[in-house]
């Protein structure tokens, strides 16, 4: 389930990309996992915008692995601290979104 900081990013998120999907359920690609919830997925852009709680120092290998199987599937994986993710605004969501689908766009 979302926390309340996920959930204030999905809104603003969901604010610009109406496709945009909380906790989008993926079959895994690792023997580790059967599947995965994305925390915040936008289609068009095959965009996987993960917050990460403080759990996710304890699991550092698992999602490495994660994110390399979503990328091999042409899914781009970006992590933002939650504590972080509380200041985005929405200006500041649109321009990362814009920076991470370009960059990887441009240079792959």
């Amino acid at each position: 389930h979302s926390s309340r900081i996920e959930l204030d990013f999905y809104n603003k998120v969901k604010s610009l990309y109406q496709s945009s999907i909380n906790n989008y359920y993926i079959k895994s690609g690792i023997p580790q996992k059967n599947y995965y919830f994305l925390d915040i997925y936008i289609p068009e852009f095959k965009l996987d915008i993960e917050i990460d709680g403080p759990f996710h120092s304890q699991q550092v290998e698992l999602d490495r692995l994660r994110d390399a199987d979503l990328n091999s599937r042409g899914i781009k994986v970006h992590r933002i601290i939650a504590n972080s993710a509380r200041t985005y605004t929405v200006e500041m969501i649109q321009n990362l979104i814009k920076k991470v689908y370009w960059k990887d766009s441009i240079i792959g």
